[in-house]
């Protein structure tokens, strides 16, 4: 792990530069392996400065997204991260590593995705700088139905996440994405796979993607109307790394110290259809159209039509017939 021990020390260093010896003299290694960390941070796209005969020096230290920085504000120790600066898909370079038998508590984060995945066989645009894109790995004793809490009291983690670090009050539109102003600023994609005897998940991986800042050149054509930021400019004080800490805490405390009625009230208040008229698509047509009432205790999501009837969807696809935007936090 030297590449994330030389991180924190010249992130602890902030302006000022360090030598190569003085690194490899604190973590009791070649100063060859230390020029090998600084390469490996590089490549991984941080923007470091060497200088002979002064040593390294971290520069855009506000918002550097990385492990050391991540584990300043991480609580739960436990978990194994990982920053890479290009995948094709956080989820699926850690389902292939969960089918290989690695353990609960993986983390992997992207800066970049070149193949982002959202529910339903959507695209989900990753852009380098502007997003944070992450995959947890756990082993639940669950059924394949309690995924759907999985994906709902992850959005959930998100919103109160945004709202600490950031002051933002977020929504939640059934069933995975986070909104803030009436955009989408956040999906989640929950995957798994059952035993084929028990009938059990085998594992469960959840993948977050959060548009903190608008990308450069803005949004393509066929999102620009629906998708949002948290910023239109990322306000740096290492936010990335404190969004990323505060999700993980919360998605761990509920998955391991329970909390789960707690995180469905939760997922009720924030939910950003209730009351409003919506259009229950179907192939990307609608369907019906109806009113959505609220949230059933299996996540479904309760609509009432316009003869009075009323019916539960369990999964597909609604939009809004009508745009009110969500608030700020007063």
């Amino acid at each position: 792990m030297t590449s994330d021990e030389v991180f924190r020390i010249l992130w602890e260093s902030g302006s000022e530069f360090v030598s190569g010896e003085d690194m490899a003299s604190d973590l009791c290694v070649s100063r060859t392996a230390v020029w090998k960390a600084v390469k490996a941070l590089k490549e991984r796209g941080y923007d470091i400065e060497s200088v002979p005969n002064r040593g390294y020096r971290l520069r855009g230290t506000d918002n550097v997204l990385s492990v050391g920085g991540i584990r300043q504000f991480l609580r739960h120790r436990e978990l194994d991260i990982e920053v890479h600066r290009t995948l094709t898909s956080t989820n699926t370079v850690l389902k292939r590593m969960a089918e290989d038998g690695c353990a609960e508590g993986k983390v992997i984060i992207a800066l970049e995705q070149t193949a982002g995945r959202g529910r339903m066989g959507r695209s989900f645009y990753s852009p380098i700088g502007s997003g944070l894109y992450m995959s947890i790995l756990i082993r639940p004793e669950s059924e394949v139905k309690d995924m759907a809490a999985m994906t709902a009291f992850s959005a959930v983690c998100v919103c109160q996440t945004i709202e600490e670090v950031c002051g933002i009050h977020a929504c939640i539109k059934w069933v995975n994405d986070v909104m803030i102003g009436g955009k989408k600023i956040c999906g989640i994609l929950t995957e798994g796979a059952v035993e084929s005897e028990s009938g059990m998940l085998n594992y469960a991986v959840i993948g977050i993607g959060i548009n903190i800042d608008i990308p450069s050149g803005g949004f393509p054509e066929d999102i620009v109307e629906t998708a949002g930021s948290l910023y239109r400019t990322s306000p740096g004080n290492m936010l990335s790394c404190r969004l990323a800490a505060g999700i993980l805490d919360r998605i761990m405390d509920i998955y391991r110290l329970g909390g789960r009625k707690e995180a469905l009230e939760e997922y009720r208040r924030r939910m950003y259809l209730t009351g409003r008229p919506i259009n229950i698509m179907n192939g990307g047509r609608i369907r019906a159209r109806a009113t959505a009432v609220g949230v059933a205790d299996d996540l479904g999501l309760i609509v009432r039509y316009d003869d009075g009837s009323e019916e539960v969807l369990s999964s597909g696809e609604v939009s809004v017939r009508e745009n009110r935007n969500c608030t700020k936090k007063r």
